[in-house]
């Protein structure tokens, strides 16, 4: 696959937002471009990396293989070994062009891709309570004033529901009950 098959606008992505308010929405949005882009699995953490090979009196040979590599083969690999590389870097590069500098201290030194993608979830699911409370407190106090556009209201009143959910403390409907 080329380089520019796999080309990302990184502008067009939102930006993490340093109080991770957005973190439902962003994840979407750069799991959706990974995933057109043929790059999910480097995110989720299924790409294998391409094996190896060994060398040993200038040949070069599979770990666990007594068969002498030829070049074509040698080169097959190395071409791999780029693919896989530059795949990697591409990841990585979408979401430390995304992320603040806070979070880019926290996860700059993960060894892939899907490891720092894994660290960012980390870091955005376990928020604890003082972020449950901060949350639903916001929402409680939400009011839609007059002149005030309803659909910009309604947005969000369910990013915040989203971010609930993400720490898992779903809004259920019993909650929606008057008493």
């Amino acid at each position: 696959m080329s380089s520019t098959s796999t080309s990302i606008q990184i502008t067009s992505l939102p930006k993490l937002l340093s109080n991770g308010s957005n973190w439902p929405t962003y994840q979407e949005c750069v799991l959706n471009t990974l995933t057109s882009k043929g790059l999910k699995r480097h995110v989720l953490g299924t790409a294998h990396k391409p094996e190896v090979p060994v060398e040993h009196n200038g040949s070069f040979y599979y770990q666990n293989s007594m068969n002498l590599l030829t070049d074509e083969e040698l080169e097959k690999n190395e071409d791999e070994q780029d693919s896989y590389d530059q795949k990697q870097a591409a990841v990585q590069e979408i979401i430390y062009w995304t992320i603040d500098m806070s979070f880019f201290l926290q996860v700059k030194n993960e060894k892939t891709a899907a490891d720092v993608w894994k660290k960012l979830i980390l870091v955005h699911t376990e928020k604890g309570g003082m972020y449950e409370t901060d949350l639903l407190t916001k929402l409680q106090n939400m009011q839609l004033t007059e002149g005030d556009n309803i659909c910009t209201h309604l947005t969000a009143m369910t990013e915040i529901k989203e971010c609930l959910a993400e720490i898992s403390s779903p809004i259920l409907p019993s909650q929606y009950e008057l008493s």
